[in-house]
């Protein structure tokens, strides 16, 4: 094999280009935490993307402290230089009773937003910007299709071409190429993905199963509507500052917006139905879209109610909760916002793909360390799955840059196992938390709705436990 470069041996490889994968990268070369190769699957780097009027349909909601982190790496003017826009107040609705929360940034201090919508292109392109000016630190190699790597230790001659039979003897490890080269370092990072080369070369074995449901996501035209904010639905930037989410039996739907007049839909339902909705014309489905963010829950509730009067158990509890539910809240029955009305759908913006959650049941080995998706996934309900990849990128970035300031292996495993541990705290309540909210709220069990409505609209009326709740969802 030809190692390449012949002759350097870099501190951190970081495997895979994409969102993590570049934010790790940049984090590094901000810190100056020695020689970082990034390697790209994708042949070329993503031209600007066209910021007229044309918004992609792959979009992510950053929270303040992705926000703080990106600003930390240089990153964040970049993207704020092309466009980002922030959601300033937010509505959940549960489809099958009156049940809801609202939220917004009162009590936060200085922080006037929920999250920055930012489409993921625009997140990539200022990254690729960011890592042009961490050279000569991070070289970023394209066009890599890694098959995996092995440990290597120092041979006679003063190179590593001696395959290390036990990690723990081993001076770095080798990345290979399906093209035969080969990248050394003295630690590897899998940032490429859920079918990470790095987690199968690794032997990472994880936990997880795939939901019954599939996403669909679009770009959609709207129009705002007057809503009972008290400012007409504008927030602090525009007339379309809200985001919109409505717990449906088949999975949540949510508006997201883009614009003042463009919004992201992310529509989770069963994948039968995702097949339908992406193959209907334009009209029909945005007639449908709007018809389930807007209808009334009665249309659920009548087979409901149907099986409440079919079960004597159901139809006591049902009435308990409700008096409970009217105790919290007297004004829980009240008329709620009104979402935007979809337009249109754009052209060509409507696509699917399978929700599933997982989790390796160890981040790190020695001189390896998974990060985002090769680590976790999670239900997209929550918009966290990027932010918790940012999560990781920062704190192993922290690890790194620590290691490497007191002359010490990056690749040493008792300082990466400070990384996972740290992380598995931060990952797993919510990745806990997003599949209980899938479950809970994907049954029209009448028990379980007028349960869940009761929660739901408690909580709506705590508004210490409200944002305690939100803060914690406003941190990765």
């Amino acid at each position: 094999m030809t190692a390449f470069p012949t002759s350097k041996v870099y501190h951190t490889i970081v495997v895979g280009g994409g969102l993590v994968g570049s934010a790790l990268a940049c984090a590094l070369g901000t810190q100056r935490a020695g020689t970082v190769a990034m390697l790209d699957f994708a042949s070329k780097a993503i031209e600007a993307p066209a910021l007229r009027n044309e918004y992609s349909n792959r979009c992510t909601a950053i929270i303040p402290s992705s926000v703080s982190f990106f600003q930390q790496c240089g990153v964040w003017d970049k993207v704020h230089a092309q466009r980002a826009y922030p959601v300033t107040t937010m509505q959940v609705w549960d489809g099958c009773s009156d049940g809801h929360i609202r939220l917004d940034t009162k009590g936060f201090g200085d922080v006037n937003y929920l999250t920055q919508m930012v489409e993921n292109d625009v997140l990539q392109h200022a990254m690729n910007i960011r890592l042009e000016e961490c050279k000569p630190d991070v070289d970023v190699l394209r066009g890599c299709k890694v098959k995996g790597f092995e440990y290597r230790r120092r041979d006679s001659t003063g190179g590593f071409s001696e395959v290390a039979t036990e990690s723990t003897v081993s001076s770095c490890v080798a990345v290979m190429l399906e093209d035969g080269r080969e990248i050394l370092g003295s630690l590897v990072v899998g940032a490429d993905g859920p079918k990470s080369a790095i987690k199968a070369s690794g032997n990472f074995t994880e936990t997880g199963w795939a939901y019954d449901q599939s996403a669909v996501v679009g770009t959609i035209d709207v129009v705002p509507t007057d809503d009972a904010w008290g400012d007409g639905g504008k927030g602090h930037n525009g007339a379309n500052a809200t985001a919109w989410q409505r717990f449906l039996p088949t999975g949540p739907v949510a508006l997201l917006p883009l614009s003042d007049t463009v919004s992201s839909l992310v529509w989770s339902t069963t994948a039968a139905e995702a097949r339908r909705l992406v193959a209907l014309p334009p009209d029909d489905f945005t007639n449908e879209l709007n018809h389930v963010l807007n209808c009334p829950s009665s249309e659920f509730l009548a087979a409901r109610d149907a099986d409440i009067r079919d079960n004597p158990l159901a139809l006591g509890v049902s009435q308990v909760l409700k008096r409970m539910r009217s105790t919290v809240d007297e004004n829980f029955a009240s008329d709620l916002p009104k979402p935007p009305m979809a337009l249109s759908v754009r052209e060509r913006s409507r696509a699917s793909f399978p929700l599933a959650l997982a989790n390796a049941d160890m981040y790190v080995r020695p001189r390896v360390a998974l990060a985002g998706d090769a680590a976790h996934k999670v239900h997209p309900l929550a918009g966290q799955g990027l932010n918790l990849g940012l999560g990781d990128a920062r704190e192993l970035a922290s690890t790194i840059a620590k290691s490497h300031e007191l002359g010490l292996d990056v690749g040493d495993i008792h300082a990466l196992m400070a990384y996972e541990r740290t992380r598995q705290r931060a990952v797993l309540p919510v990745m806990a938390a997003t599949d209980f909210f899938k479950r809970v709220f994907s049954t029209s069990d009448p028990i379980v709705v007028a349960a869940r409505s009761l929660g739901v609209t408690g909580t709506n009326a705590l508004g210490p436990l409200k944002q305690e709740i939100l803060r914690m969802a406003m941190n990765n």
